[in-house]
């Protein structure tokens, strides 16, 4: 390769290589919360979006019976949250460590609802409904 060549090679690897890096998003670890934001994301008007939760990154997960989930990141970067919503007096949420996952209880029929990092164990009697969201008891 001539000198010029070497550096016209040169420049378009490091180039390609700072457009890939520009252009990915560091995981959370939780695959319901990498998706790409939808207008379904939205909390309902009548609660809006809790304190400790990041509005930015809250998805919608799933509706399961008369209950509709959301998970997010804490304001707290280290921290993963869960809204579990039925209506606007019925609705619950909490946030905890990532590494551990959270655990709520929505009581009622709902049961007790969590969300796991890619890859960890459910806990016993545990039913995964979305790619981290699971519950156990009810439904």
């Amino acid at each position: 390769m001539t000198k010029s060549t070497t550096r016209r090679f040169s420049t378009l690897l490091l180039g390609t290589a700072l457009a890939l890096t520009g252009c990915s998003t560091p995981s959370t670890g939780y695959t319901d919360l990498d998706r790409t934001p939808s207008a379904q994301d939205d909390f309902p008007t009548e609660i809006g979006t809790p304190d400790l939760i990041d509005a930015d990154t809250v998805r919608f997960v799933t509706e399961d019976g008369d209950w509709s989930i959301w998970i997010g990141s804490g304001v707290n970067a280290e921290n993963v949250c869960l809204v579990v919503y039925s209506t606007d007096q019925s609705w619950f949420s909490g946030c905890s460590g990532v590494v551990g996952g959270i655990e709520i209880n929505a009581g009622g029929p709902g049961g007790a609802y969590g969300a796991l990092p890619d890859g960890a164990t459910l806990p016993d009697n545990a039913k995964l409904i979305s790619e981290n969201v699971y519950r156990i008891g009810a439904g």
